[in-house]
């Protein structure tokens, strides 16, 4: 049992439940919606194996494996009349947030210190729904870049830098001190890491 934001499940599940299939088809897989402030005793507990993304709430005595950095990017429809996203049309824009506690809190926070209030038309709790409606509208959505590529392959978006610097997110992998010499946590890690560091 392992949390993925829906973000995550998107860019994390597809690899993941390819490599079992293969190497281990007895061993079953449940993707738990939580939370964020739920995820550290989930971890306690045992009611969660393992957690991926950008966690930056959890600490000690959960421990962490560091996966890779995830910079932003802006993403809207592919004939979007936007070429280059400046600050000036990044103001004049109407955005989409995905609002759950514990989610990309950086990218506020940068747009804060260059002073810059985005004007968000369309708030929803999941990511999932947002690629649809940004083929449908003038929308954009500013979220890590692995994700927005995955979209923007598709064909109907496409996938602009934003006009401030965001630092990126920091995606990694997060397992309980207790279960640290488990042996089936620690295969879970161990294949989860050579699937998804540095890739």
């Amino acid at each position: 049992r392992f949390y993925m934001s829906d973000l995550g499940q998107i860019e994390f599940l597809p690899p993941l439940v390819e490599r079992l299939h293969r190497d281990a088809p007895g061993v079953r897989l449940e993707a738990v919606a939580l939370e964020v402030d739920d995820i550290g005793n989930a971890l306690a507990t045992g009611a969660l194996d393992v957690a991926i993304g950008f966690l930056p709430g959890l600490g000690s005595p959960v421990r962490r494996q560091a996966l890779f950095r995830d910079p932003y990017l802006c993403l809207m429809r592919a004939d979007h009349s936007i070429t280059t996203l400046t600050k000036k049309r990044f103001l004049e824009a109407s955005h989409a947030l995905v609002t759950y506690r514990g989610g990309h809190r950086v990218i506020e926070e940068a747009l804060d210190r260059a002073g810059l209030t985005r004007r968000i038309t369309l708030r929803v709790p999941h990511f999932t729904v947002v690629p649809m409606v940004l083929e449908r509208t003038d929308l954009i959505l500013t979220l890590p870049a692995r994700v927005a590529r995955v979209f923007e392959r598709r064909g109907k978006l496409k996938a602009l830098p934003p006009p401030v610097a965001i630092p990126p997110a920091e995606v990694a992998l997060h397992w309980h001190e207790r279960f640290e010499a488990d042996p089936g946590n620690r295969w879970l890690r161990e294949a989860m890491v050579e699937l998804y560091r540095g890739s």
